[in-house]
């Protein structure tokens, strides 16, 4: 993938991050609009994509790569995981996984953090098919 489709990648995923957390907790977050903001400028003056996902895992609070202990992540960089770990599956052909499954197969870890009172699988189930149309949106 070159300099710029890694931007367009990134671009579509930040617009759609905005999405998914205004459906799934109702509302948009002040963080959500520097989601992801560091990495167009980093792949455009870097251009090492594998160097700076890991950077980017690193430095930014909604990954679990930046916590020694996952116990310490707040119920607010709980949810922006959450956000980014579902709509990642709209944008990200290669991150075909809903957030549930993302925290089964790769963060067991997590499970610990009690996911189900920040996001019920219930109330996440109720919401999924509005997600999924907000694909659409997303592409336009």
């Amino acid at each position: 993938m070159s300099r710029l489709n890694d931007i367009k990648y990134t671009l579509e995923h930040r617009k759609a991050f905005r999405k998914v957390e205004k459906i799934l907790f109702g509302k948009n977050t002040i963080a959500s609009l520097f989601h992801d903001l560091e990495k167009p400028v980093l792949y455009f003056i870097f251009g090492d994509r594998k160097w700076i996902q890991v950077l980017h895992r690193k430095i930014n609070r909604h990954h679990v790569e930046h916590y020694i202990d996952v116990n310490t992540i707040t119920k607010f960089w709980l949810k922006q995981l959450i956000v980014d770990f579902e709509c990642a599956r709209l944008t990200k052909p290669d991150k075909p996984l809903n957030w549930i499954e993302t925290i089964d197969k790769y963060y067991p870890q997590l499970k610990e953090c009690n996911l189900e009172e920040i996001l019920p699988k219930e109330k996440y189930y109720e919401l999924k098919e509005k997600i999924e149309n907000c694909l659409t949106e997303t592409k336009k």
